[in-house]
């Protein structure tokens, strides 16, 4: 049964039972030496939640798997037990389907879970300890997937006849979307309308940007707010790592096919008016702002593409007739969630992604192409910190993987309006949290070899 199917099974198996008491469930999750299919459920449930929030768990859930309490456990022993349950299934389950990506995920919460409690029957140099470690190792020197189909670098030819494609782009300040424009040009390709969100409360404090100002000036200032602090980083790497920067650079041109003039477009944060035949800017709170609401409302030609911003609420994906286009850097539906370029390169080897239609749910929607890409290299020095790398990796190589798609699917239709999807089943596949550091380094390391 694949990862996701267990979760929701737990989350089924609730309906059952009128709710969930965490510490009822756990002491007897606890106290049963042999697991059935139901308690394995459970286990995976509870696994899954405290995933989520990053070592912590509800009081209670509802019978369909929901918070029914707004009150937390904080009660670290209560935590602690959490990691003896999921020691005990990453060992019971070690050859469970075969799947690196299943085993790598229980190390991950099983990580997040020992950093949190630090506790004894764990402690550096122990049996336990050891024996975690051991299974970790061998879990990462597992093959790769061999079978997988790999699609072939971007062969753009370098005349092409300019014309509009009719998309919206919902345009959201940052190397993603910058990323995205930059391709289209690359391809001499111009978007029908361009909708511009310039966020009125600040990306990092969340107060209200410039409220003394008029309106007119007030939108521009915050627009050259956002902009620079969501280009803090990339900015910032581009002069202080400039080597690692120009390496990942040729890497892309060498490996997927972009030109270096791309990658200098998108970095270049130039004014928007040359990619799209017309541009709307809406300020408002963010993504989920009544403003935008009622702009998608009504828009009536052509799907949009999201560039990010946050997460979609319910309410614009149920838009009658609104098509929302998303690219995933994952596979779908085998690998969902957060972290995913990272998780598809420990899994895979490589990097994958896949555009799809967006629905309520995690990366839940009618898939139209998945694909993994090329294996991607670039230079590593010993004196490279984590943190470092991860926010290169996110600036520079997440979003081209990314494009890296939407090239594909510009190049290989004509009627880009009126893209086939393929349904998936929740049930299929495995959705992914965020990284513990143990992982992250070793994706990493796999990345920048």
């Amino acid at each position: 049964m694949a990862e996701a199917s267990r979760e929701q099974a737990a989350s089924s198996a609730a309906v059952n039972s009128s709710e969930i008491q965490t510490r009822d469930l756990i002491e007897r999750l606890l106290g049963d030496t042999n697991w059935n299919d139901d308690d394995i459920n459970w286990v995976e449930f509870l696994a899954s939640k405290i995933d989520i929030t990053n070592g912590k768990l509800r009081a209670k859930y509802s019978n369909s798997g929901e918070k029914a309490s707004d009150d937390w456990i904080v009660d670290p022993t209560v935590t602690e037990l959490i990691g003896v349950l999921m020691a005990r299934r990453l060992f019971e389950a070690v050859d469970d389907d075969g799947e690196i990506g299943l085993q790598l995920k229980r190390h991950n919460t099983l990580f997040k879970v020992l950093d949190a409690t630090s506790p004894d029957w764990c402690k550096p140099g122990s049996a336990n300890a050891t024996e975690i470690e051991t299974s970790y190792k061998a879990t990462l020197q597992k093959p790769k997937a061999s079978q997988i189909a790999v699609a072939a670098r971007l062969n753009i030819a370098k005349e092409r006849v300019s014309r509009t494609i009719p998309v919206t782009v919902l345009y959201w300040e940052g190397p993603i979307a910058r990323a995205y424009l930059a391709t289209m040009a690359m391809m001499g390709l111009k978007a029908r309308k361009l909708i511009r969100i310039v966020p009125s409360m600040d990306i990092v404090s969340g107060k209200p940007v410039g409220k003394w100002l008029p309106k007119g000036w007030r939108t521009e200032y915050a627009r050259s707010v956002a902009q620079r602090k969501i280009h803090h980083w990339p900015q910032r790497l581009l002069k202080t790592h400039s080597d690692l920067v120009e390496s990942l650079r040729a890497t892309l041109v060498r490996q997927f096919g972009f030109t270096a003039r791309a990658f200098d477009d998108a970095n270049r944060l130039s004014a928007l008016e040359s990619y799209a035949e017309e541009i709307d800017t809406i300020f408002c709170e963010g993504i989920g702002s009544s403003a935008l609401y009622e702009t998608l409302r009504e828009q009536d030609e052509g799907p949009v593409l999201f560039t990010g911003g946050g997460i979609v609420p319910r309410k614009l994906l149920e838009i009658s007739g609104l098509r929302m286009l998303h690219i995933h850097p994952g596979f779908l539906p085998q690998i969902r969630g957060s972290d995913c370029l990272l998780w598809s390169t420990l899994i895979a080897g490589r990097p994958s992604a896949t555009y799809f239609y967006m629905a309520p749910g995690i990366d839940t929607g009618d898939i139209i192409f998945p694909v993994y890409l090329p294996r991607v290299t670039f230079d590593w020095r010993s004196e490279r910190d984590i943190k470092t790398m991860y926010r290169i990796i996110y600036s520079f190589l997440d979003p081209w993987v990314r494009a890296f798609v939407l090239a594909k699917v510009l190049d290989a239709n004509e009627d880009f309006a009126n893209l086939s999807g393929t349904a998936q089943a929740e049930s299929d596949g495995s959705t992914y949290y965020f990284m513990n550091e143990r992982l992250h380094s070793a994706a990493l390391k796999q990345v920048c070899g």
